[in-house]
């Protein structure tokens, strides 16, 4: 599905295979990020705050997830409506969600995210990149010879009948489960213009339904805010469907953005909490037939933010001497020049790192700081302090930078070496291919 995005660029073409592999290189940055081999620690610390919110995102799951054994109908599917500033922290909340989702219930996660570049914004990007993870899933569970998944397969083209051309059209990697001898068999998919929006929400509604009765579905659209109009219409469809079970849908957008108001109305989104859930069902009044809730993130406060500096500059493996003076004064300072913001916290300490006012402790495993801390700065637009570190790396880093961004959100690695060498082909156009690779 790449390949139509980059087959433009000068030179793609002519490139069959390739033997070059950045693959050591991410290897090596991965494991020593900074120079030293010595990174800000992260993971756990990006979570401070946010256990209340994850219990509730559990909560949904677990719900949408269950089956009931009496009359073999699944749990009414779910709507989780998550919101909050740029930077708070959407993403990588939903992330942490995957091992838990994967772990019960033989569930799958699956996430897309709309892009705010008109470059990305043709009508259902998101909706196909989740549809197409999904049919991804199911292709490595039925190569596994797992006799459920290939009943699954088989069920799936029942169910989609004659919508099958058109689902494969939509979503390519469909093709992946079906076998040879029925693509033969298949019509031709009929021509865009000649679909109706009807038509593809009554095959995406039959191909999410029968995937969902075998194996329940954690499906999330982040930055919807973002999304064309035919994909809110889309998307509303699946609200709309009293028929849904085993599905939890999580729909985040972005807090003042002027779009947000827009597309939160047309897709029927109302405010909520999880206690409701019990009085908003299918029989509801509401707009949308889906259990609804809405999970809001803010900012951390003093404490939080004290915690996550925390979890950052000291190794939790080894028992440090009580220094809450110097740790609080540090994140009073992280406070005032972030505002709680989670991406700004990190990027100062970043920032902080990178000018040398955080150095690593070999000794005592843990970080060290001074005073200059004080006179540091970060820009309340998250865009212009990344723009001017982007700035100070070298010509080199920053076409890889470029060539990404414009592959998309998200991209084969295998893609971005063939377009790097094209390009490099095309600026050393006199040098040997070895000095090329190199």
């Amino acid at each position: 599905c790449f390949s139509e995005e980059v087959s433009a660029l000068d030179g793609f073409e002519s490139i069959s295979s390739s033997t070059v592999s950045t693959k050591p290189s991410l290897e090596v940055c991965m494991n020593n990020p900074v120079a030293g081999g010595t990174s800000i620690r992260r993971d756990d610390a990006l979570m401070v705050g946010r256990l209340e919110e994850q219990r509730l995102l559990r909560g949904a799951w677990e719900r949408t997830s269950r089956c009931s054994e009496q009359d073999q109908h699944g749990a009414p599917s779910e709507v989780v409506w998550l919101c909050g500033p740029s930077g708070v922290g959407k993403s990588y909340l939903l992330s942490s969600m995957r091992g838990f989702v994967c772990s019960q219930n033989n569930g799958i996660f699956v996430s897309s995210k709309f892009d705010q570049l008109s470059l990305r914004r043709e009508p259902y990007y998101a909706i196909v990149a989740a549809l197409s993870d999904v049919c991804e899933v199911l292709a490595c569970a039925a190569t596994d010879d797992d006799e459920s998944s290939s009943t699954l397969v088989k069920q799936l083209i029942e169910a989609l009948n004659e919508d099958l051309p058109l689902f494969c059209r939509f979503v390519p990697t469909m093709t992946h489960l079906v076998d040879s001898d029925c693509l033969d068999l298949m019509e031709e998919p009929p021509l865009a213009e000649s679909v109706s929006l009807g038509q593809l929400q009554r095959a995406c509604k039959s191909f999410l339904s029968c995937v969902s009765r075998h194996r329940p579905l954690f499906l999330v659209l982040d930055d919807v805010q973002w999304s064309d109009e035919d994909t809110v219409c889309l998307v509303r469809s699946f609200l709309e469907d009293p028929d849904s079970e085993n599905i939890c849908f999580v729909i985040a957008t972005r807090d003042n953005d002027p779009a947000t108001t827009s597309v939160v109305s047309s897709l029927g989104l109302t405010s909520g909490t999880f206690d409701d859930v019990t009085s908003i069902g299918r029989d509801s009044s509401t707009e949308i037939c889906l259990a609804m809730s809405e999970v809001n993130l803010v900012n951390l406060n003093e404490i939080e933010v004290e915690r996550m500096v925390r979890g950052m500059v000291l190794d939790s493996d080894v028992k440090h001497e009580e220094n809450n003076g110097e740790l609080g004064t540090l994140a009073k300072v992280v406070l005032a020049k972030t505002q709680g913001s989670p991406l700004f916290v990190v990027q100062f300490m970043e920032i902080m790192r990178s000018e040398g006012i955080l150095i690593y402790s070999e000794e005592e495993r843990r970080w060290d700081w001074d005073d200059k801390a004080l006179r540091l700065d970060v820009s309340e637009d998250v865009c212009s302090s990344i723009d001017v570190r982007v700035k100070a790396l070298n010509a080199t880093t920053r076409s890889g930078l470029m060539v990404a961004a414009h592959l998309g959100f998200r991209f084969r690695m295998e893609v971005f070496e063939m377009v790097m060498l094209a390009l490099y082909r095309k600026t050393y156009s006199g040098s040997d291919e070895s000095s090329i690779r190199r």
